[in-house]
């Protein structure tokens, strides 16, 4: 299992992959049969590879982030910011994936080397980057704003089902897409394009 993202200047492939399956035996008992590591690998070399029909194998990649199996923590979610000369990459950080009971998400942000791994927001999943890369918004309609450090909450009125997912463009931020679904999984997008905050 894997999710994959290419940085804004084209040069850096991130995937996060994640090895073994929460649902074999028992495993969900302690969970320290799979884990995942988030990699990079430059895209140079991964064009060349598939121009030559030669897989990407494990021993390519770069780990910039990991936990051992026993800590019980998977990184993923991946999204990059949209400035090619300043690439950095959203990710999440979840403990006891699988486990809702106890599992927890937080969000993060970090360098395509792997450096100034940041704690955007803790218990926030699903992170997206405004088209302007203000604001990082998460899937229960809030945001952290980077030019203050503070996460804003986004309440919408006049809608029954259940709303998430938000994507915030530019425009200072005044155009939101969301995700409206019921509980028998039918689903709608939705936007906004006036905000009372």
């Amino acid at each position: 299992m894997c999710s994959l993202g290419v940085s804004p200047d084209g040069q850096t492939l991130t995937i996060f992959v994640m090895i073994g399956n929460s649902s074999i035996g028992n495993n969900n008992d302690n969970l320290t049969q799979f884990s995942t590591n988030l990699h990079t690998f430059p895209m140079s070399v991964v064009e060349s590879k598939i121009a030559e029909g030669n897989q990407i194998l494990m021993s390519d990649l770069t780990s910039i982030q990991s936990s051992p199996n026993e800590a019980q923590f998977w990184y993923e979610e991946l999204s990059w910011n949209h400035d090619a000369s300043n690439s950095v990459l959203a990710h999440t950080k979840t403990w006891r994936y699988d486990e809702d009971d106890v599992s927890y998400t937080h969000a993060y942000t970090i360098k395509p080397e792997g450096t100034s791994n940041t704690l955007i927001s803790e218990n926030k999943d699903q992170p997206i980057w405004s088209i302007d890369n203000s604001k990082l918004s998460f899937l229960d309609l809030s945001y952290y704003n980077f030019s203050n450090g503070s996460i804003q909450q986004i309440t919408v009125s006049g809608i029954n089902n259940e709303v998430s997912g938000d994507a915030i463009s530019l425009l200072n931020g005044n155009y939101i897409v969301f995700e409206i679904g019921d509980e028998n999984r039918k689903g709608s997008v939705a936007k906004i394009t006036q905000m009372t905050m």
